[in-house]
């Protein structure tokens, strides 16, 4: 007997947190429909932030 398990993980900056114009960023995992969300404790300016592909462009420091 197969069980169906989903998984996945976005990573997510919070702009409601915005400071500076750098917002804090999170990760979301969920699996199977529950899901939580953790701070990496890194922050990144919007204007880098890919919506798109859930990615940076460029690297942090």
């Amino acid at each position: 007997m197969k069980n169906a398990v989903s998984f996945g993980i976005r990573f997510i900056p919070k702009s409601s947190k915005t400071k500076n114009g750098f917002a804090p960023l999170y990760i979301r995992i969920t699996v199977n429909g529950e899901r939580i969300e953790l701070s990496l404790k890194r922050r990144i300016t919007l204007n880098l932030w890919n919506e798109k592909r859930s990615l940076l462009k460029g690297y942090i420091e």
